[in-house]
């Protein structure tokens, strides 16, 4: 006699090595014909279960929670006679970058700035990223729990470029992450007052670069 299986479904963050459930994401499960045989919100104490006929299902995230980015993964599992098969969806965490005024923590717009995976600069995550309007730059498809490296390569217009490589944590949690880097003014100082301005070399340039900046002293 053919029982029913069932399939046991939880999310987490990806990167988490102790796989804690994270509640709040809705999981849909559908059949091959896309009948739709279970919606399931994931709770944060246990995984939850789905009673289905023995068969291939596909099991794919509507929404994630707050501060985690949606998976976009389809996956396909085989459901056997009274067995449970586990499925785990992990996504990753939604990180921003914000420029900010060193003074008047004013958003700064045409920063440019590097992700890497080690400290000492080697290895790369993705493109450059240059702040918006809003001093705001999202990265694209978020991160896995894990240690970062974040670096200036160019600075807002007006500012001075800040080379150092500053750490990121992401911690294993469905919150948003936002990471914020400060830029002081370039300013000139004469004998009897200090004003601001862009480097003399640079008056007419765009953006100023760590080399730029260099070259200018």
């Amino acid at each position: 006699m053919t029982q029913k299986a069932a399939l046991s479904l939880v999310k987490v963050v990806e990167g988490d090595k102790d796989l804690r459930p994270v509640p709040g994401a809705v999981l849909k499960v559908t059949g091959q014909d896309g009948t739709v045989i279970a919606d399931k919100v994931t709770t944060a104490d246990k995984p939850v279960l789905v009673d289905a006929w023995p068969g291939t299902v596909l099991v794919s995230e509507v929404s994630a929670p707050g501060g985690l980015e949606r998976s976009g993964e389809v996956r396909k599992v085989e459901l056997k006679s009274g067995q449970t098969a586990a499925v785990a969806f992990a996504d990753t965490v939604r990180t921003v970058v914000r420029k900010l005024d060193a003074d008047t923590r004013q958003p700064l717009a045409g920063a440019q700035v590097q992700l890497y995976a080690d400290k000492d600069g080697a290895r790369t995550l993705g493109e450059v990223l240059t702040t918006g309007p809003d001093g705001t730059v999202a990265v694209p498809g978020g991160l896995a729990a894990g240690r970062y490296w974040i670096r200036e390569l160019v600075a807002p217009q007006g500012y001075q470029v800040d080379t150092a490589l500053k750490p990121v944590t992401v911690a294993p949690k469905a919150e948003a992450v936002a990471v914020d880097l400060v830029n002081a003014r370039i300013v000139v100082r004469t004998q009897d007052r200090v004003r601001e301005h862009v480097v003399v070399r640079q008056v007419t340039a765009g953006p100023v670069s760590a080399a730029a900046a260099a070259a200018a002293e």
